[in-house]
């Protein structure tokens, strides 16, 4: 697969989702765009906040998508997967909490991590939270491509 290139979205970290496919995600507040350590990201808060929120982070500087795989095997749950054909991996430190991320290998030093964070018992589908980061991450990457 070709590197994914994420500069086109470092500045405008929000932009990595059109607002037609937030809408099919929920309500959202306006995104908080923010600059980190590792590169952009932008958190999409739902107007209703017992509903799950997400973020999307852009790592072009640290650590690569091998370490960071390594790092965290030992977290509660982990599993390797693909996403649109890209290796990724997802984790969730806690269990089964309605929390988890998906971090997807865009070039041997950038990522893209899709996160939500929620409550199974407001939100069922997080119980399989995997599922929710990966179609996120599955959306994001097909922008990216494009």
């Amino acid at each position: 697969m070709p590197n994914l290139d994420l500069t086109a979205f470092m500045d405008t970290p929000c932009a990595v989702l059109t607002p037609a496919q937030l809408t099919r995600l929920g309500d959202f507040e306006p995104p908080v765009p923010e600059q980190t350590d590792r590169g952009s990201r932008c958190s999409f808060n739902q107007k209703n906040v017992v509903m799950p929120g997400y973020s999307v982070g852009l790592n072009t500087k640290g650590i690569s998508f091998e370490a960071s795989k390594d790092n965290m095997k030992t977290t509660k749950v982990f599993r390797e997967t693909d996403v649109a054909g890209y290796p990724a991996f997802g984790y969730d430190a806690l269990g089964g909490t309605g929390v988890c991320s998906t971090v997807v290998r865009a070039s041997a030093k950038a990522t893209v991590i899709v996160t939500v964070v929620g409550d199974t018992t407001v939100s069922p589908e997080l119980k399989d939270c995997f599922s929710v980061t990966e179609m996120v991450a599955m959306v994001v990457v097909t922008n990216l491509k494009s």
